[in-house]
């Protein structure tokens, strides 16, 4: 073989064999929490969370949340550029939308988007009432407690008489995530640290697939 070829085929070769290197300056990729995964919801003003990135670089970290038709985010219904872990946008009834969050830095690192999340509205905005926001039991805000585990209470009523079902989020932080799904009452007991500060959450669902998003509470562990 001619030595010109030969260079060539190795040059060929090596560009071939070149790997993309990761951009290792990018905030972590934020996790969704709320919508859940196929969730429907009759509560058409609704509010998207999600957890917070984490970034060894310098900057304020935000968030850039598309909402879409396509499952493939070809065109964007919805879209906003945030501080926070939290947006709010008023959808359509009746549409499967999907949804998803990346993060960027203050030197315009971008982490690569969440795995999106599928979710969907009712069709027939009116036809249901939708239950009360929970209101809390114990603990109470902000109190303190003692032991191993803790019991959570929680107040929700419904108008239609509607069975309904819970989902609770718990956890360390502002954000936090869900922790059991589907509760049938209003008492749910779980295992706490002590000397932690935790965060939780509840998820009120009727069974005309209404949703109602309860405040964030917090209490303290000794």
């Amino acid at each position: 073989m001619p030595l010109m070829a030969l260079s060539l085929l190795l040059f060929a070769c090596g560009e071939s064999e070149k790997v993309e290197e990761p951009d290792v300056d990018a905030p972590t990729v934020p996790a969704l929490s709320f919508p859940t995964a196929d969730l429907a919801c009759t509560h058409y003003e609704l509010e998207f969370r999600w957890t917070t990135s984490t970034d060894d670089s310098a900057g304020i970290i935000r968030y850039q949340i598309d909402i879409s038709e396509d499952g493939s985010f070809g065109s964007i219904d919805f879209s906003d550029v945030v501080s926070g872990t939290a947006a709010t946008f008023t959808l359509e009834p009746g549409i499967t939308y999907y949804w998803r969050v990346n993060a960027m830095d203050g030197n315009s690192n971008k982490s690569a988007y969440s795995p999106s999340r599928m979710f969907y509205t009712e069709p027939e905005a009116g036809t249901n009432t939708l239950p009360t926001i929970p209101e809390i039991g114990s603990p109470t805000l902000g109190s303190t407690v003692s032991g191993s585990t803790v019991e959570l209470s929680w107040q929700v009523t419904d108008e239609d008489g509607d069975e309904l079902l819970y989902d609770i989020y718990l956890g360390a932080d502002s954000t936090p995530e869900l922790h059991t799904s589907n509760v049938n009452g209003n008492i749910l007991e779980v295992p706490v640290e002590a000397g932690t500060k935790y965060y939780w959450r509840v998820v009120a669902k009727d069974a005309q697939q209404g949703v109602s998003v309860g405040q964030l509470w917090h209490f303290n562990v000794q």
